[in-house]
This record gives C-alpha cells, sequence and structure tokens, in this order.
C-alpha cells in the first residue's frame, strides 16, 4: 500500500494492481492497473511478466479520476480503469509529488532534471527549471 490520499469522506490508495477506494462505511473499490505490466511468452510457454513501468505518486482530480505517475508520464485513470497517458518531453524525467491545482492542472516535479512541470486540461505539458 502506497500513495494514501483522501478522497470524498474516504481514502483512496495504490496497492500492488489497483487503485483502491475506501468508503466511510468501510466498503473498497479497486480500479485494476495491471496494464502497467507486460506479460511476454517466451520458447516452451513460459510466461514472464515484468512491469512495464511502476505507478507511483497518485492524485485525485476534482472531478474524482485518479492521476499516476508512471514511467515517462501522467496517466489518467478512470473509474472503469481506461488508460489516457501522457508523455513528459524530456527523457527519464521520473515524475513524482502529483498535486492538483486550484484550476484543476496536474502539477509534478521532475527530480532527475530539477524541473516542476504542470499537465494542463488540454493535454498540453510545461516544465519549469529550478
Amino acid at each position: 500500500v502506497d500513495h494514501v490520499r483522501p478522497f470524498a469522506g474516504g481514502v483512496r490508495f495504490i496497492a500492488s494492481d489497483l487503485i483502491v477506494t475506501v468508503s466511510p462505511r468501510g466498503g473498497l473499490v479497486g480500479v485494476p492497473i495491471d496494464r502497467f505490466t507486460v506479460s511476454v511468452t517466451h520458447e516452451g510457454g513460459e510466461t514472464r511478466t515484468s512491469v512495464a513501468c511502476e505507478p507511483r505518486s497518485l492524485a485525485i482530480g476534482k472531478d474524482g479520476v485518479n492521476w499516476v505517475a508512471c514511467g515517462n508520464a501522467i496517466i489518467r485513470v478512470d473509474e472503469n480503469g481506461r488508460l489516457r497517458r501522457f508523455a513528459l518531453p524530456a527523457a527519464q524525467s521520473e515524475p513524482t509529488a502529483l498535486t492538483v491545482g486550484s484550476d484543476g492542472a496536474i502539477w509534478f516535479a521532475e527530480p532527475t532534471h530539477s524541473t516542476i512541470g504542470v499537465l494542463k486540461s488540454d493535454g498540453s505539458i510545461r516544465e519549469y527549471r529550478i
């Protein structure tokens, strides 16, 4: 369990391959994020699963949609588990510390580049050196 965030009287967190919402009454709902992993079948039928990127830094948008930093992208995960990936312009950015701005934009840190970035509602990304 990681990245616990308050949401609508409950909490959300990343747990292995789910984004889990715990309601105020104690009910659990999980949105699968297993599409972040890749399965490869080798000769002889052996299947190996590798992590394409490890989800980190959960933020919850004003509309209740989940935002996750993963690899070199910010990923929008809706309540049905559908993903929309926003690739960052700088290679190996490894975004973290997602937060939602007052206008609904997603702000993040890119510590490997000493940069703060923002993903705006129109899908554009702007980065600021610090």
